[in-house]
């Protein structure tokens, strides 16, 4: 297939501009400390690559979730740990909340980011479903913007609390607890080793290739 070149350098362009701006968003939430501190080594090495970006991303998480309705809006994350947390700090935290639907969530690694070609996303789309990342693929929202979704496997969601009363029994509610804790840890393995994958798969692109400034 022909392609021409003015409108590949017009969609070359696109990509930097947008690179660029998506980067100094990225660099701004860092410094506020908006970034999990748990990915940050993965989002700068994918940055760095000069054909990807990366967009939203959650290095995966349990948390407290009030719930006053059935619209998002109406919902409130109360409390949130990216890393495992202690049954007594957890507890406290639940004890604190007395009004409305409460569920303890514990929620996957996701990752969002863009790619200059299809071929760029489909490298990471090929490690992410290696590694057990199922629930992972790729979107085309504008003509040649390919956007990759990966999305963990591990998750958990269950209602524990309705206003100042537990509808569960607190055994049973510790073991839940622990079941999530057991899978944010395998949440995390898994995340570490499709960093690692992903380096050995980037290899051949020399450093100076990269973005400096991350």
């Amino acid at each position: 297939m022909f392609l021409d070149s003015a409108w590949i350098s017009n969609l070359n362009m696109r990509f930097e501009i947008q690179k660029k701006k998506a980067l100094e968003r990225y660099l701004k939430a860092k410094e506020r400390g908006e970034v999990d501190r748990e990915i940050i080594g993965l989002l700068d090495f994918l940055n760095s690559l000069p054909n990807l970006y990366t967009t939203s991303s959650c290095a995966g998480r349990i948390m407290l979730l009030q719930e006053f309705g059935i619209k998002k809006k109406d919902h409130k994350i109360k409390a949130k740990w990216h890393s495992p947390v202690k049954w007594e700090e957890f507890l406290k935290a639940l004890e604190e909340i007395n009004e409305g639907l409460i569920w303890l969530k514990q929620e996957p690694f996701i990752l969002h980011v863009v790619g200059r070609t299809l071929e760029d996303v489909q490298k990471i789309l090929k490690v992410a479903l290696e590694i057990g990342f199922k629930h992972s693929g790729i979107f085309v929202f504008e003509k040649e913007r390919y956007i990759l979704e990966i999305n963990g496997t591990q998750t958990l969601s269950l209602p524990v609390k309705k206003a100042n009363k537990l509808l569960i029994p607190l055994d049973y509610l510790k073991f839940v607890f622990e079941l999530a804790i057991k899978k944010l840890e395998r949440n995390r393995e898994a995340r570490e080793r499709f960093f690692k994958m992903l380096k050995k798969e980037f290899d051949a692109i020399l450093p100076s290739s990269r973005t400096q400034s991350l």
